[in-house]
């Protein structure tokens, strides 16, 4: 399935809704503490998740892009789903594939509202294993024949980019065109909340370079984190991040304290902190279109913190 168009903010608009919502399902990870550490927070239940994707429908959200930690970890993970998708909302979410079942493969693959990307961390087991936990490769590999298997042919290979697994780009593709699959690049967000930063740094800017030449080689590669194409960016406008305890954030990759709009919880809803945020006003000025730009394709969003007056 195909994201939906995005919307373009402009001085004294005020989008009714973000057209994709990222959400942090969870905090969770199914890796070892020594990799991922526990996150003690409460999350948001069931009910207010269910309640979540209501106020979604109601307001016209297109698009949920459920992230983690390990969405799937949660026993209500197909419920939520389900019910986005029943109201013909599209989900798309990133899995490590330990918890991907012929039962879930089948489910995707007969639900036309439902994307799935498969986590890669590397090429090999020796490349991918010490980021994603022992056994992870074989894992994501296994998922991968079961999509297919299933008559998947449409999921992602969701490669997050470190200074470990940047020459292996060619190897991460090849591997990704064996069940037909896309591969798609993020960026590294860290855990927020375990105060750690992330596992390997990012490559550095000469290196980055190269692997934007080689992300364009591959087309579909060069999507970002939001799935639009390279220099656009809706943060606030047509697009944001729920975290796992309904805190809401401008950017769908920074979770910076910064651009922090505020609770669902405390805000009684989402549509209220969307609509009417101090932070979401100002980033929709006109005069704020060049700095989602400037932040160097989503890794970087100093420029957005500069513009609210914080520093990173």
């Amino acid at each position: 399935m195909s994201a939906p168009l995005p919307v373009v903010g402009q001085r004294g608009h005020q989008p009714e809704a973000p057209h994709r919502v990222s959400w942090e399902l969870t905090h969770d990870h199914e890796e070892s503490e020594a990799v991922f550490p526990s996150t003690a927070v409460r999350e948001l239940g069931t009910a207010e998740c269910l309640g979540l994707v209501e106020e979604f429908d109601a307001m016209g959200v297109a698009y949920l892009d459920i992230v983690g930690g390990e969405p799937m970890v949660r026993t209500d993970f197909w419920r939520i789903v389900d019910a986005a998708s029943a109201r013909r909302i599209g989900v798309g979410f990133r899995t490590d594939g330990r918890r991907l079942t012929p039962e879930a493969a089948r489910r995707i693959a007969g639900n036309g509202y439902v994307d799935v990307r498969i986590r890669l961390d590397g090429a090999t087991e020796a490349t991918n294993d010490p980021v994603g936990g022992a056994g992870a490769y074989r894992a994501a590999v296994r998922a991968m024949e079961l999509l297919y298997s299933s008559g998947v042919y449409d999921f992602a290979v969701d490669v997050v980019l470190t200074e470990r697994n940047r020459g292996q780009l060619d190897a991460m593709a090849a591997v990704a065109d064996l069940f037909g699959a896309r591969l798609r690049t993020s960026s590294a967000r860290p855990p927020r909340r375990t105060g750690r930063p992330w596992y390997e740094p990012r490559p550095g800017a000469g290196q980055e370079l190269d692997v934007r030449r080689r992300k364009r080689e591959f087309g579909d590669a060069a999507a970002d984190d939001h799935g639009q194409p390279p220099g656009r960016c809706g943060a606030g406008r047509n697009a944001c991040l729920i975290d796992a305890t309904g805190d809401v954030y401008a950017c769908p990759v920074a979770s910076h304290e910064a651009l922090l709009a505020g609770n669902i919880v405390t805000a009684n809803g989402f549509a209220a902190l969307w609509r009417y945020s101090p932070l979401f006003e100002h980033l929709r000025g006109a005069e704020n279109d060049a700095l989602c730009v400037s932040c160097g394709g989503h890794h970087r969003h100093e420029d957005v913190l500069a513009s609210v007056g914080r520093s990173a």
